[in-house]
């Protein structure tokens, strides 16, 4: 509580250097950078970890490879020795040789090896190149987060949001989200050249690796993909999001120029946050329900299970069904209510205990799961707006 924290200032003070909004705001604000820059971290580090380990890979084989694009010098100078051979032969015998091997001072370069040692460079360059932008990455996050010591709280707060708009205009934040995709690139660089290197060795080798790599990339492009087109898909990640708002531009340009002659046209959701807080607004009444269910079954504090059961005793009469859309977890609830009818409870607590129960009609929990199964086999409705009327 900040007006527990701080004394208010004195009248015609409250926007001076030193006024205690600026002093709210400096806390809010560092706790705000705090949990934002914990995130970038986290995944900084681990890139930087996963970047290391993949770029020693990578230069294992670069190592091994890299020599069929040099020429053999001991086939060159076992070359030159056979020439000096038939030459010295031919002098001493006085007689001529017609075919004299030639000197081996060029090779022919084999376009596999080109285009092993061609993607595994590459990744291996884009690798190093990940590399480097994090390390940037955390040299700003330590910058902005190193906040002025000196100074009135006004002026703090001033360079902090100084600090804060220049963060969000030089996109530094889509910058931090897009280096994972670089070492994804890299990845399947390397796959690519692997699979090559090992069609010159084995065919069935090949095979089985290309299924590998096909198999692991189909994945990561399903699972960056489904979320563009089911918001409430659980696999999002920087990449989709910023695949959702660049999906979702083309749509509205594309609508605004079919449409502009005819109708109006709406103005699209630009963001997969925006999408999810409409579901869940259309499914309030269902989620406030399952969710202090599933926390009265997952929590051990007692009390907390306590304050569920007294609260569902305001639950609107509209969202009772759902109870039992909750499956054994709604069942438990309801169970727990008759057991708090066994114990002495205080006058207040009781009568929370019995209108939780009034709003179920019944003190029995197997109504319950009647409810649940008949609405999982079709004969209730299911929506997630509200029950229906009939």
């Amino acid at each position: 509580d900040y007006e527990q924290k701080y004394a208010p200032n004195p009248i015609y003070e409250e926007w001076s250097p030193k006024a205690r909004v600026w002093r709210v705001y400096g806390d809010e604000a560092t706790q705000i950078d705090i949990e934002m820059v914990a995130g970038w971290r986290e995944g900084l580090d681990m890139l930087l970890v996963f970047a290391a380990l993949f770029s020693g890979v990578v230069t294992t084989f670069v190592t091994t490879t890299c020599k069929s694009l040099q020429l053999d010098l001991a086939r060159v100078t076992n070359s030159l020795i056979a020439v000096v051979s038939v030459q010295r032969a031919t002098v001493h015998r006085a007689e001529a040789v017609d075919a004299v091997p030639p000197a081996v001072t060029s090779f022919p370069l084999q376009t596999s090896d080109f285009w092993v040692n061609a993607l595994w460079f590459m990744s291996l360059g884009l690798s190093l190149s990940t590399t480097l932008l994090a390390v940037l990455a955390k040299q700003w996050i330590h910058q902005y987060l190193s906040v002025a010591s000196t100074g009135s709280p006004r002026n703090r707060c001033r360079v902090q949001h100084f600090r804060y708009r220049a963060l969000k205009k030089w996109h530094v934040p889509l910058i931090i989200e897009l280096l994972p995709v670089f070492m994804h690139a890299a990845l399947g660089l390397f796959f690519v050249g692997l699979v090559i290197y090992l069609c010159s060795l084995s065919t069935v080798m090949a095979a089985h690796m290309a299924i590998i790599a096909t198999g692991a990339f189909g994945v990561y492009s399903v699972t960056n993909v489904l979320p563009v087109f089911y918001p409430d898909c659980a696999y999002k990640t920087p990449l989709s999001i910023h695949s959702f708002a660049a999906f979702m531009f083309i749509r509205q340009q594309y609508m605004n120029f079919f449409h502009s002659q005819r109708t109006p046209t709406s103005i699209l959701p630009t963001s997969l946050p925006d999408i999810e807080l409409k579901m869940v607004e259309r499914q309030a009444d269902v989620l406030d329900v399952s969710a202090l269910a599933c926390l009265f079954n997952t929590t051990p504090n007692l009390s907390v299970q306590s304050i569920i059961l007294q609260a569902l005793s305001a639950l609107p009469l509209p969202s009772v069904p759902f109870i039992g859309r909750s499956g054994p977890e709604g069942i438990s609830v309801v169970k727990a209510i008759n057991d708090q009818f066994q114990l002495d409870q205080p006058v207040d607590r009781f009568e929370r205990f019995e209108r939780t129960a009034l709003r179920f009609e019944t003190q029995d929990p197997q109504s319950v799961l009647t409810t649940s199964s008949q609405e999982s086999s079709g004969m209730l409705p299911s929506s997630c707006c509200g029950p229906k009327t009939h």
